[in-house]
């Protein structure tokens, strides 16, 4: 069965959010169906409602205004790391600020933390978090080895990657001499000034 749609959530053009939770086929005569759930409290049919649309409709534009758009629109996930153990605390609260901002148009993955679950429950939460994203931005401003390991999962895997650091943060030579095609580097004054660099990197990989 070819599977154009992502696994994830998505925007309705009425406004609601909804999550893809996976792909069948009628059984009568194989039309391809995508099987998703609400994300909010249906009127009818409570939390968590599940739907069975034919993936042709899924995938069709609505005229809304005299213009086309999509009936669903994709909402790119973001996972976004950074040193936890070695950061000071206002340094945390900069990248939690920055990826409550980054909430409004995409599907952020949080990390476990360092409180959460146990050590296993982190890494294989995280790992995971940079298998299924679609674009893993790195915060390189403080020395971080479980940021090394994503960095390294990433690449390898060739998840897009964008790369941040302050202009005064000292970063290695071994992630500034990345060369892959998949990774791009960049320096800021405010984390903030980013936004942009990541809405390109997500149009580009449209």
């Amino acid at each position: 069965m070819s599977q154009p749609l992502k696994l994830g959530k998505y925007h309705h053009y009425k406004g609601k959010e909804y999550d893809v939770i996976g792909f069948a086929r009628h059984s009568e005569t194989l039309e391809e169906m995508v099987v998703y759930r609400a994300l909010y409290n249906d009127d009818r049919f409570g939390p968590e409602a599940l739907w069975v649309r034919p993936q042709s409709l899924f995938l069709s534009n609505v005229i809304v205004d005299g213009r086309a758009i999509p009936r669903f629109k994709y909402i790119p996930k973001l996972y976004v790391g950074c040193s936890l153990t070695q950061a000071p605390s206002e340094f945390r609260a900069q990248v939690e600020s920055f990826k409550n901002s980054l909430r409004a148009d995409y599907d952020i993955l949080d990390f476990v933390g360092l409180v959460a679950g146990t050590d296993t429950d982190v890494f294989l939460h995280d790992t995971d978090c940079v298998r299924s994203c679609d674009l893993f931005v790195a915060i390189c401003d403080y020395p971080a080895i479980g940021l090394g390991y994503e960095l390294g999962v990433a690449l390898e895997m060739g998840k897009p990657v964008i790369a941040l650091a302050r202009h005064a943060a000292c970063v290695s030579r071994l992630v500034l001499g990345i060369n892959k095609p998949n990774f791009h580097f960049y320096r800021y004054t405010e984390l903030f000034e980013t936004l942009s660099v990541i809405a390109n990197e997500i149009a580009a990989e449209k």
